[in-house]
């Protein structure tokens, strides 16, 4: 055994983490789900960067390393030593751990590796965890290179690609121990993804549960090269509110705002007090705009956090000049007219005098005036034409009695392409901002990347008999001896029962129907005609796969609505991964 550090605090709690890592562990491997990989020619333990450091310093490591450590130790152990967490004590534990040698202060394998990657100019970094999957099959597939490493660890491929795969050996079995992915593209950390070794008779995939059922990858450079193009297209002097509601229209409010603010975004338009809350809470800076209607009750927390009001009633003016004055803060106001939504706003005719009373008021400032388009996405122009040329006339009108407000907008998104007439000083971008161009736009006038996937596992795949039907109903019925897939996934999680033999999911690169009625929670898909389909294959609901895509839009097309809809139904239970 070798010489015993002490251990820290932080150190400790790992150890005790590891120990229920362990547990659960144990139990997966028994499950045929998770005992897919037995044949494969390579398999995943745990892509974690290297990492060198003492067991006394561990309270120096930084957040993502602390994050990491209870799992290493975990896979470490479970490796080296199974019987370890059958101690009954903590500092039993703790010896047996040490004993192994994975944290004294000459270091263990990881230095090795971390001095290869090094040599060779790869910065240690690693893929999400829901791309190692993919990166692994198409290792399988002979589609990306491998850098191996043997005991020795020397080369014995070049590194080509951008993915390198570092592989550890039992020198004895040569039987794989580890897999390290590096990308020296990028910096995040991966969810950690684990190969459990039973005796060689199997191979197991653990990770994290709520990774388990279903996700959706979110791109945030796709969020970021959108703002950018945006920008280009507008050009300087007009101001981009990032339209963010309803959780930035499902990819997650905080990750979206916070990448469109490192893209220089400056405003945000939100639904409701909470989502600008939420934004203020995550120091997000600048103007934020509620575009919806905000009660007087809660006007002390809108103004105190400097929260724009959206306002079209005279009534409440009064009340956010008072409670201005009360927490000692200027309210700033959005002016909202309606040229013809037919939805909240004033009456082009009534801005002028609403405006003169809001200006006479002590503490409130005409920050914006505003209305909204509600055919911008049509061919015909004719009824955006009629609504400019009214919102042109209120503008006027507060013009001539020196009532400027300092941000004008009126354009969403279909006409931020297709009519720059309407941009203004400002202008608000919602669903391209997600990489989704409206309908009946001209797509040659920008580029848009989508940002958005949604992803399931196969959690049991039968075969059925010629004859046999499937789901609630009976409406699907097998024409011959077919196989299906079931899928963690239903009407609950988005998948609107509307798609009931009547769209498909990409599994292996390939279309498959969806079989029968859409469940609540359960799927089927017809998978006869896709080859190797196992347990834990991947199935694609929105996005792409091995050259095949669904689009959020053509789903909508299916459902006879939009994809505004699609995306925003899939509730935030679905866990949300960001790239």
């Amino acid at each position: 055994m070798r010489k015993l550090v002490k251990f820290d605090d932080v150190l400790i709690k790992s150890l005790r983490k590891a120990k229920g890592i362990i547990s659960n562990a144990r139990s997966l491997l028994s499950r045929k789900t998770f005992r897919n990989l037995t044949e494969a020619k390579y398999a995943v333990t745990y892509p974690f960067p290297p990492m060198t450091f003492s067991p006394a310093s561990a309270a120096d490591l930084n957040a993502k390393e602390r994050a990491l450590l209870p799992f290493k130790i975990a896979i470490d152990s479970y490796l080296e030593y199974k019987g370890i967490f059958n101690k009954t004590t903590i500092d039993e534990f703790i010896e047996e751990a040490e004993g192994l040698g994975a944290y004294s202060e000459d270091g263990w394998l990881h230095d090795k590796l971390a001095s290869l990657a090094k040599s060779k100019g790869i910065t240690a970094t690693c893929r999400e965890v829901l791309n190692i999957k993919q990166i692994i099959q198409a290792i399988l597939d002979n589609q990306l290179p491998i850098l191996s490493v043997g005991p020795s660890f020397e080369v014995s491929k070049e590194k080509k690609g951008r993915f390198v795969i570092v592989t550890g050996f039992k020198s004895s079995e040569r039987q794989i121990r580890e897999i390290c992915v590096y990308d020296p593209l990028t910096d995040e950390y991966c969810i950690p993804i684990k190969l459990f070794e039973d005796n060689f008779s199997g191979r197991g995939i653990f990770f994290e549960e709520e990774s388990l059922i279903s996700w959706a990858d979110v791109d945030l450079g796709a969020i970021k090269h959108n703002v950018a193009a945006t920008k280009e297209l507008v050009g300087q002097g007009t101001e981009i509110m990032a339209i963010v509601k309803a959780e930035a229209y499902g990819h997650g409010l905080i990750k979206v705002s916070k990448a469109c603010r490192d893209a220089g975004i400056k405003a945000f338009g939100v639904a409701t007090k909470e989502e600008g809350l939420r934004l203020r809470k995550e120091k997000i800076e600048g103007l934020i705009l509620i575009l919806y209607h905000v009660a007087i009750s809660d006007l002390d927390e809108v103004i105190s956090n400097e929260l724009s009001v959206s306002v079209y009633d005279k009534d409440i003016l009064p009340h956010i000049s008072t409670v201005a004055g009360r927490v000692g803060k200027t309210a700033k106001v959005h002016i909202v007219v309606d040229t013809g939504m037919g939805w909240y706003g004033l009456k082009p005719e009534d801005v002028l005098d609403f405006a003169k009373y809001a200006n006479d008021l002590p503490n409130i400032e005409i920050e914006g005036l505003y209305s909204h388009f509600s055919q911008a996405d049509n061919e015909n122009k004719e009824v955006s034409e009629k609504q400019l040329e009214l919102f042109n006339r209120a503008i006027s009108t507060l013009k001539k009695e020196n009532i400027q407000p300092k941000y004008i907008h009126i354009a969403n998104s279909a006409a931020i392409i297709d009519m720059p007439e309407s941009h203004f000083n400002m202008v608000r971008p919602g669903i391209m901002l997600y990489g989704i161009y409206p309908k009946g736009i001209d797509k040659s006038k920008i580029t848009l990347r989508p940002a958005f996937s949604y992803k399931t596992r196969i959690i049991q795949k039968r075969d059925l008999k010629k004859g046999s039907f499937v789901g609630y109903g009976g409406n699907w019925q097998a024409k011959r001896d077919s196989k299906i897939a079931v899928l963690p996934i239903g009407y609950s999680d988005g998948l609107s029962r509307i798609f009931s033999n009547n769209s498909e999911v990409i599994i292996r690169g390939k279309k498959a129907p969806i079989a029968g009625n859409i469940c609540m929670n359960v799927t089927m898909v017809d998978v006869t005609d896709i080859d190797g389909v196992t347990d834990a294959d991947v199935a694609t609901i929105i996005g792409s796969q091995n050259g095949q895509r669904i689009g959020a839009d053509e789903l909508a097309e299916r459902q006879n609505t939009i994809s505004y809809e699609i995306l925003t139904s899939i509730g935030m239970h679905v866990q949300r991964y960001y790239n």
